[in-house]
């Protein structure tokens, strides 16, 4: 149930320098289009948090060549920074190993497991893994991508938004297809090409208007760009809507839910303006007391940054380790009262089914929410089957009947045998529906 730990990204040897000052943003930078988080009731009072970027606190004065190269350092920093800490997942595996304890005893025969974001440690679905092992600059700019929608409320699907799933496949669509022209090595070895401010910065003007959104959908498995009739996804009252093929289900449009594309179209390219106009420059000492013109500044922190909110739990979840309250409070998650009864199957109770057929629920724990896989009785399944076998049988014979066909009496007789032993396998005991 524990997943690996991201690997710790490390930036390429450059000259670095004793003493200079990095300011937040520079005076002749385009004001940070998620410099600040609203509130998202729409009050008309400032209710708004200032976005920060303690990664920040990792890069040394060093001389860049180019703002792309300055942002690639920046999002490895970045990614070290927001990868799970070892606090952070001791805490999570604590959390799940109580949630699995409590929700087996309850249902005896049943199965607890952890996907999404999560278990892939993008906090993806585990039909992307393989895409993670082989595109290491899929999941850098997943993690970026996700922040950015994050910082502005269009990361949730469930908001009309774009989740995590379709965003994923956007990516490594864009991976495959390089939109961007760039080399062979940008993409197959990002961290010694020093190539991910440029990929980010391509994807960003890449799906803000480049991308035929009201033609084509993406197909990663096919790695191409397809019609959009082709797989009757054309939809007239809004043709520009984003189609998105799943990887698992290919007749699925898992871009269908994203209704507000036209505002993350907008957001993308924001983004890629303001990353495309920073400039920003200084000039340091280096040892050998000569002056030298140093690329610094705060690039990817004009697009988006961390709440001092959610620094803020960082330390209190390592408070809540090291000080023991953590094991003091999931000691007190019990089962609810309406738990509290006899468990649904055990080996003295025959006829009461085995649990085979699975069913997804949820399981929401604040401050984190964990989808968990439960099992459906088999009878409810069975009485299903048995309603519907008994009422064709019944159709088929009148049906007969009507077409003036005849039946022996033994015939009838097995019929009615059937159905009578098909009624007495398939009725639910007292346990049905518990």
């Amino acid at each position: 149930m524990s997943t690996l730990p991201a690997p710790h990204l490390s930036l390429p040897a450059k000259p670095t320098f004793a003493a200079a000052v990095l300011p937040s943003r520079p005076d002749n930078a385009p004001a940070a289009t998620g410099a600040t988080l609203g509130s998202r009731s729409g009050a008309k009072r400032d209710t708004r948090e200032e976005l920060l970027t303690p990664w920040l606190e990792r890069l040394p004065v060093t001389q860049y060549n180019s703002t792309e190269q300055r942002l690639h350092d920046e999002i490895v920093a970045f990614m070290n920074y927001a990868t799970p800490n070892a606090t952070e997942r001791t805490v999570r595996e604590r959390l799940i190993a109580r949630l699995t304890e409590i929700i087996q005893r309850r249902y005896w025969c049943s199965d607890v497991k952890v996907f999404g974001s999560m278990a892939q440690d993008l906090s993806l679905l585990s039909g992307v893994q393989e895409y993670l092992d082989t595109m290491p600059a899929l999941r850098p700019l997943i993690m970026v991508i996700k922040m950015f929608l994050a910082a502005k409320g269009l990361h949730s699907a469930g908001t009309g938004g774009l989740g995590s799933y379709a965003l994923t496949l956007m990516v490594i669509s864009f991976l495959q297809l390089n939109p961007g022209n760039r080399p062979i090595e940008d993409h197959a070895n990002p961290m010694a090409a020093e190539s991910l401010g440029c990929l980010l910065m391509d994807f960003f003007d890449y799906y803000h208007d480049r991308f035929p959104y009201e033609t084509s959908y993406i197909s990663v498995l096919d790695q191409k760009l397809g019609s959009k009739e082709s797989k009757c996804w054309v939809r007239e009252k809004y043709p520009e809507a984003l189609a998105v093929e799943s990887i698992i289900s290919p007749d699925l449009d898992v871009g269908r839910a994203c209704q507000k594309i036209a505002r993350i179209r907008t957001a993308f390219g924001e983004a890629y303006e303001t990353l495309k106009a920073y400039r920003v420059n200084g000039v340091v000492t280096d040892p050998s007391g000569r002056e030298r013109v140093v690329w610094h500044g705060n690039v990817l922190g004009s697009i988006l940054g961390v709440t001092n909110s959610a620094m803020q739990h960082r330390r209190d979840l390592e408070d809540l380790l090291t000080s023991g309250a953590l094991d003091v409070q999931l000691a007190r998650v019990m089962l609810p009262e309406s738990w509290s009864r006899e468990p649904q199957w055990s080996p003295d109770r025959p006829g009461n089914g085995s649990d085979i057929v699975e069913t997804v629920g949820k399981a929401a724990v604040t401050p984190l929410v964990h989808t968990v896989t439960l099992r459906l009785h088999i009878n409810e399944l069975v009485y299903i089957l048995r309603v519907v076998t008994l009422t064709i049988i019944h159709t088929t014979l009148v049906t007969l009947a009507a077409l003036g066909i005849k039946f022996h009496r033994k015939q009838l007789m097995k019929i009615v045998a059937i159905c009578y032993t098909l009624d007495y396998l398939t009725t639910p005991g007292p346990h049905f529906g518990a």
